[in-house]
């Protein structure tokens, strides 16, 4: 399932033309909700994530800036969709992740 976008596609096809699916859609809709959100929020985004673009997560993360809400966005190549990615850069990367971490935990403490 996870490598296969177009079975993807076709599973949420069906499973979305259910009434209480698009209920569920609608409540979670986090575009919709971004203007409401009042806590900082960090993003971590795997930068090769094949089943959730991370354009995704850029385009939520513009939405809370431009709603006047506190955001932290990280791209990395360390994630695809949620699994480590080992390769040259993972020093750099690292400590990249570390800091998207450490924007969220000084945050959270503030609240």
């Amino acid at each position: 399932m996870k490598n296969d976008a177009d079975f993807r596609f076709e599973i949420y096809n069906e499973i979305s033309k259910h009434e209480v699916c698009q209920d569920i859609y609608s409540k979670m809709d986090v575009m919709e909700k971004a203007g409401e959100l009042k806590a900082p929020i960090t993003l971590i985004h795997g930068a090769a994530d094949d089943v959730i673009p991370p354009s995704e997560s850029e385009e939520l993360h513009n939405e809370i800036i431009k709603s006047g809400g506190i955001s932290e966005l990280l791209l990395t190549p360390l994630l695809s969709h949620g699994d480590i990615q080992v390769n040259f850069g993972i020093i750099n990367n690292s400590i990249k992740l570390a800091q998207a971490f450490q924007f969220f935990f000084k945050h959270a403490r503030s609240l």
